[in-house]
């Protein structure tokens, strides 16, 4: 068949999603496996006396083996024994022995290869109670109601990933685990969601092997440098394998699936068990679509050299993952604060060895992304699932710049949703380019919505109109700035025409900063309880619930985001214990023991905490991270919350303490009258501003950027527009000075809004 009348196959169902997303369900399935884990933990720790680890790797394995069976058996049934048909052994066995019963019963030598006992934990002793308590019937029972009456192979990452969140004494049901959590978010251990491995890897692979003939196609070589449990190389496979399959009218053998399998496909991963599942993955995905899987014999090639567990950041041992033809999967999604405090050596190697990072200011995925275009062959591919941060960020500035050099963007895909990943709050962006010196428009696409994730995305690729995905083109002189805008003509003309009319707030007299910093909120937030009559405060930590006396002078209420409305007076309901003078300045240790000795002894109880990570390199332990808006003296100043809905900006004094997730701008009065400026700040072309310039942070959210607000260009009131300008800044006094509620106002913000932006935009 010529090739090019070959499907492209672009938006196929590689991976099977589950019946059901809800995280209700999820969450239940896995508190039910939480409770067989402990109870084969109690069972198996008895015959595993002083190891602790061996008898929690068992377990795991255990569990996965259980599913592993099942997974084989509903695609051929006779291709192995269930774990009813083995036989019992008295006095209790190995785990490895139970892989050897099951190995031997295996009909095909691929088979064989995946219950291989030396890739299990396989000292641990199984006691006979349970083989003999059947726990595998309720565990299958209760994953078909969640993955189907045919388990998927993705049962395996979800699995793998929620054993390597929650040890086995620990509830995946509980309101926060600190151990889980460090666990999880250290590692940025987060498996894509199906729809968006299909759409991605059915959309590069489409693009990448478009026009080549099968004999080409096996030249290539596919690559997930954080590949988890092998989801997106699995996808991968099935894809290759059914495009070749279609090229020669018929299906591939066995040996041939195998061979490409061993050609084409390479993976790495920090995580060795991870690794073990992604090469199991691959050999069931080669063995399940075979016609004949049982044909012998089969050489099973030795994917211990394609799929390799080692830090993909890291240089190098040899050429084999360079040139690569195809790059796809979903980088770890790891902050520059978590990475300070888990492993700073690495942070500073980073810094040395990565333009990215050299500026200081990074997040893991972004090295990702340089190191994979600098290892993509000419021509080469890269489709990757990452944070949005970088697209509007100074932090991706120097990503941007260094992608608009070396490739062609052909996809950004944004969603307004932030829960895609279901165990993650995060802004996601789809990223497709291709490492060419070729220049041409490609698109930006906004996804708006919660849901329907594989309806949406199949949008693109059946090009049907649906209301929730706007599609806009992007021309190559965007993404050769380092500075990347996604607004359509008329967005682009209004965003001109504000620019046009005004200066940026950095080349005016205001102060633009955010709140305090304590990086320790933990320890300097409370809860007011109490007075006493020895001029005391009775406070409460927020998340121990623990009660302390504390000096009244040394705390002071803190206005967070939380209780600002726009036009309203806040009313913070938090006290901040600020071991700071009027004048900002630090107290020094002696004057604070002699002068507020209760402060003094209840920070010195919390000094282990007070004393770690990046507050090693305060001036002192005790200190504030950032204390740049103690120092800043001020009558008056504008508030926001950094995660702003648009409009919910107020005036307070310049004395109000604010928290560092609190915006402040401070405007000279003798030039800039505060109130005009809240007012404009909560108008409808503000917001605007704020829609094309700002990074998404949930639906109908956006985080304000500092660096970008000082880009917005204010009208400054002149002698042409003075009565205008006061006639907006009393608009704003009369609803500042109503003592109603915002929701009892008879007249709020959004009426004001709209009226005064189209004023002041003419």
């Amino acid at each position: 068949m010529p090739t090019d009348t070959l499907p492209s196959m672009e938006g196929a169902e590689l991976i099977a999603e589950p019946l059901t997303n809800d995280p209700r369900v999820r969450r239940r399935y896995f508190a039910f496996l939480q409770k067989w884990r402990n109870w084969l933990r109690q069972q198996i720790g008895r015959s595993q006396t002083g190891n602790k680890d061996l008898a929690d790797g068992g377990v795991d394995d255990l569990l996965a083996l259980t599913l592993l069976v099942q997974f084989v058996r509903d695609r051929s049934l006779d291709a192995i024994q269930s774990l009813d048909q083995l036989p019992r052994c008295q006095g209790g066995f190995t785990l490895g022995q139970l892989c050897t019963d099951l190995q031997k019963t295996a009909t095909c030598s691929v088979l064989k290869a995946v219950f291989d006992p030396a890739r299990f934990a396989n000292q641990c002793v199984l006691p006979t109670s349970v083989m003999e308590r059947a726990f595998w019937r309720p565990i299958i029972e209760a994953s078909r109601r969640l993955y189907g009456s045919r388990l998927p192979v993705a049962i395996f990452g979800d699995l793998h990933q929620w054993c390597s969140a929650f040890s086995p004494d620990e509830s995946p049901v509980a309101k926060r685990s600190a151990r889980s959590e460090t666990r999880r978010y250290d590692k940025g251990i987060h498996y894509t969601p199906a729809a968006l491995v299909n759409y991605l890897t059915s959309r590069v692979l489409a693009q990448a092997l478009d026009g080549l003939s099968p004999d080409q196609i096996l030249e290539r070589r596919i690559l997930d440098p954080s590949c988890g449990c092998g989801i997106f190389l699995v996808a991968a496979l099935r894809y290759i394998l059914a495009r070749l399959a279609n090229a020669q009218q018929g299906e591939l053998s066995l040996q041939d699936r195998l061979n490409i399998l061993g050609r084409m496909i390479l993976g790495t991963d920090l995580d060795a068990q991870a690794i073990e599942w992604t090469m199991r993955g691959l050999l069931l995905t080669a063995w399940e679509g075979c016609a004949r899987p049982d044909e012998l014999p089969v050489t099973v090639p030795d994917l211990s050299q394609n799929i390799v567990a080692r830090d993909f950041l890291t240089p190098a041992v040899s050429s084999a993952n360079e040139g690569i033809d195809v790059i796809l999967g979903g980088p770890p999604f790891v902050r520059l604060q978590q990475m300070l405090h888990s492993d700073p050596a690495a942070v500073e190697r980073y810094k040395r060895e990565f333009r990215t990072a050299r500026s200081g200011q990074f997040d893991l995925y972004i090295l990702f992304i340089e190191k994979a275009i600098d290892l993509l062959a000419p021509n080469g591919w890269l489709a990757f699932s990452v944070s949005n941060t970088f697209l509007r960020s100074e932090t991706g500035r120097a990503l941007r710049q260094m992608v608009g050099d070396e490739c062609q963007v052909h996809d950004i895909i944004e969603f307004e949703d932030p829960k895609i990943y279901p165990d993650a709050v995060i802004q996601i962006a789809l990223l497709l380019l291709q490492k060419s010196p070729v220049r041409g428009t490609g698109r930006h696409v906004w996804i708006r919505g919660k849901g329907l994730l594989r309806e949406k995305l199949s949008v693109l690729t059946t090009q049907s109109p649906n209301a929730l995905v706007e599609v806009r083109p992007l021309p190559p002189q965007v993404i050769r700035s380092d500075r990347w805008f996604f607004q359509s003509a008329a967005e682009s003309d209004l965003l001109a025409k504000i620019q046009a009319i005004g200066k940026p707030l950095s080349r005016l007299p205001i102060h633009i900063g955010q709140g305090v910093v304590t990086g320790a909120d933990h320890v300097f937030l409370f809860r007011k309880v109490d007075e006493s009559n020895d001029g005391s405060i009775l406070v409460e930590q927020r998340n121990t619930g623990l009660r302390f006396a504390i000096e009244s002078p040394m705390l002071r209420p803190i206005i967070r985001n939380r209780d600002i409305d726009g036009y309203a007076v806040p009313s913070p309901v938090t006290l901040c214990l600020v071991p700071y003078d009027s004048t900002g300045r630090l107290l020094n240790e002696i004057a604070l023991c002699r002068d507020f000795p209760r402060a003094h002894q209840y920070l010195l109880a919390n000094k282990n905490q007070l004393a770690t990570g990046n507050r090693k390199r305060l001036e002192a332990w005790y200190a504030f991270t950032s204390t740049a808006a103690l120092r800043v003296a001020a009558s008056t100043k504008v508030i926001g919350g950094l995660i702003t809905s648009g409009g919910d900006m107020t005036i307070v004094p310049g004395s109000d303490l604010c928290h560092g997730g609190v915006l402040s701008m401070t405007p000279d009065a003798k030039v800039i009258d505060p109130y005009y400026l809240l007012a404009i700040c909560n108008s409808s072309i503000f917001w605007a501003f704020v829609q094309h310039k700002m990074p998404t942070m949930g639906i109908g959210r956006h985080t304000i950027r500092l660096e970008r607000l000082r880009q917005f260009p204010l009208v400054v009131p002149g002698s042409e527009n003075q009565s205008l300008a006061q006639a907006i800044a009393a608009a704003a006094r009369n609803l500042m000075a109503d003592t109603l509620s915002p929701r009892d106002r008879p007249i709020s913000a959004q009426h004001i809004r709209p009226r005064a932006s189209r004023t002041v935009a003419e």
